[in-house]
């Protein structure tokens, strides 16, 4: 066996230490369940390690120096979303082959000169975390020489990015549900997060008519008119909606993929984004999902 995949479940405990033993494995997927007790430092003894995937648990702790060790880490280090704290280790700037690199969502502190040494990085996200000082160089240079593969530098988000996440919890439902689900849309309460709500389950199975605050957000925005169009991005259109003395951005997003394996991948993610509270992050304030709206 080269790979082991029991991602996206609701298992929990810690890493068992049988998996010392597993020499052979190239590829490690434990994301998106509950696994706590720290990232076991014994993972650095599977030197033929091609791809980590252990982000969306509940690990906590530091990133343990060992993992420098993985010299033949490839495809990608996953850490995010895992209460983790601390620095990041010099060790880690010796993965010279890593070519992705994830530990957003936690409570990382210091620089990040470390990455510096990732000479093979080309997609790399570092967001919603409080790291301080400035960007390494050899970061800066592959940004330069391949701007479009980087995801997110520095402790402030790139909100596009969690968006993503968060259509993906809404648009996740039972397949029966949402087999004809193809527009989402998102309400941000641009002047902090007083008054925050989230929607009833009833959002999330497709109605027609939007209520409460999504229909008075179509209302101000004329059924999403292009005059209150004040960005697009890569994942859909941002809209600016005034209700009174509130100033809310409204993203809207378009779904061409009905998988159910994706739809259930999806749900998970954004469970476990949804428990996660960080100074950084502005919740959302309502969504509405349409099936041919817009």
């Amino acid at each position: 066996m080269d790979r082991f995949d029991v991602g996206f479940n609701f298992l929990n405990g810690s890493l068992p230490s049988s998996l010392r033993s597993w020499k052979n494995i190239t590829t490690l997927v434990f994301r998106e369940n509950h696994f706590t007790g720290g990232i076991p430092g014994f993972l650095a003894e599977l030197s033929n390690l091609r791809e980590l995937q252990l982000g969306g648990n509940l690990f906590g702790g530091q990133i343990p120096r060992s993992m420098g060790k993985l010299h033949n880490l490839f495809y990608g280090l996953n850490l995010s979303a895992n209460g983790l704290t601390g620095g990041i280790p010099s060790e880690i700037g010796s993965l010279g082959l890593l070519q992705s690199l994830d530990i957003s969502l936690n409570n990382l502190t210091g620089s990040i000169d470390a990455l510096g040494g990732l000479v093979s990085l080309i997609e790399v996200n570092i967001s919603y975390n409080l790291f301080n000082g400035s960007v390494p160089k050899g970061l800066m240079k592959l940004l330069y020489s391949s701007p479009s593969s980087f995801m997110e530098l520095g402790s402030s988000i790139l909100i596009s990015a969690i968006l993503v996440i968060i259509i993906r919890r809404c648009f996740h439902r039972k397949e029966s549900d949402t087999k004809d689900l193809n527009h989402w849309y998102y309400y941000d309460r641009g002047a902090g997060r007083i008054g925050v709500r989230y929607a009833h389950e009833s959002y999330i199975l497709g109605e027609e008519n939007p209520t409460a605050l999504p229909n008075l957000v179509l209302q101000a925005t004329e059924n999403l008119s292009d005059r209150y169009i004040i960005g697009r991005g890569a994942h859909g259109i941002v809209y600016k909606a005034l209700l009174g003395q509130h100033v809310f951005a409204v993203k809207k997003f378009e779904f061409t993929s009905r998988r159910e394996k994706q739809l259930r991948m999806m749900r998970k993610e954004i469970e476990v984004l949804g428990m996660y509270k960080h100074r950084n992050i502005i919740k959302y304030a309502d969504y509405w999902i349409g099936a041919s709206y817009g």
